[in-house]
């Protein structure tokens, strides 16, 4: 676990010096207006090879390695200039650890 650790740590580091930090949008359909409402924004790191981490993936060392606030920054400063470029309706997904920073808050 301690190589693999280590190896997702430098992978984290990485995606967020190269922003490399890619929000995915998920659909979230309206059955009653058979629309689409908004999209989800979920969270990916992106590899040199075009290959997309999940946060199953990275989430818990990014934590453990104090990383996981500039994660979030990077994922909302993106959708909000995702959001600011289109007239569709995001949502972000915010843990308790988001709202309780002091500096995501900002």
């Amino acid at each position: 676990h301690t190589w693999k650790n280590i190896k997702i740590n430098k992978i984290i580091k990485k995606s967020i010096q190269q922003h490399n930090v890619i929000p995915f949008l998920q659909p979230i359909y309206n059955i009653k207006l058979h629309k689409i409402d908004k999209y989800e924004s979920l969270m990916r790191l992106k590899l040199d090879n075009d290959i997309f981490l999940k946060p199953s993936e990275f989430l818990q060392i990014s934590k453990q390695s104090k990383l996981y606030p500039r994660l979030t920054q990077e994922i909302f400063t993106k959708v909000v200039d995702g959001i600011n470029s289109s007239k569709v309706e995001y949502s972000i997904n915010l843990s308790v650890d988001d709202i309780l920073d002091k500096q995501t808050r900002n």
